[in-house]
């Protein structure tokens, strides 16, 4: 997909640029858990409050849980790819679900470039889940006439009530 292609490109090149800047590969250490928590309180001023809210919702009960402790470089791709696939299996938690703490990751990954943490996103090259379409239950012609029939007579007994 052409988004996610242009992604990982400017991930190389903001990666390249710093490289250039400092000649170092990654100067900044932290886990996964302090740089998360840090990450969000840094971006808590920039959402709204329910994003704010996905957001501590996504650290505290699925990234921090499982890559916590770990350096934030160890987090890798594979990493990634094993809670997609752990959550998916599960079936405990929707598409959509497992498709936004991607996203979450993905943005805090690309930020921990940004900020000198790391040298690419693993996380880009994660796909999401699919989200199956949900089918639209429509009024049968039957039940459409019954409807406005009624709506109907509704109407008409409301235009003769003395007002």
């Amino acid at each position: 997909d052409l988004r996610k292609d242009a992604e990982v490109f400017l991930s190389e090149i903001v990666r390249l640029k710093r490289l250039a800047r400092t000649g170092l590969k990654s100067h900044k250490k932290a886990t996964f858990g302090e740089y998360a928590w840090k990450w969000w309180e840094n971006h808590k001023p920039n959402l709204k409050p329910s994003t704010i809210e996905h957001y501590r919702l996504t650290l505290k009960n699925h990234l921090v849980p499982r890559f916590g402790r770990l350096d934030l470089a160890a987090v890798d791709r594979e990493a990634i790819q094993e809670l997609k696939a752990e959550m998916t299996a599960t079936g405990r938690w929707k598409p959509r679900t497992i498709n936004h703490v991607l996203k979450v990751v993905k943005k805090l990954m690309n930020d921990a470039i940004l900020d000198g943490y790391l040298e690419s996103n693993p996380a880009l090259s994660v796909k999401p889940v699919p989200v199956p379409q949900e089918e639209m239950d429509f009024l049968s012609p039957e039940e459409l006439r019954i409807f406005l029939d009624h709506a109907s007579r509704h109407r008409r007994a409301d235009k003769q009530v003395p007002g």
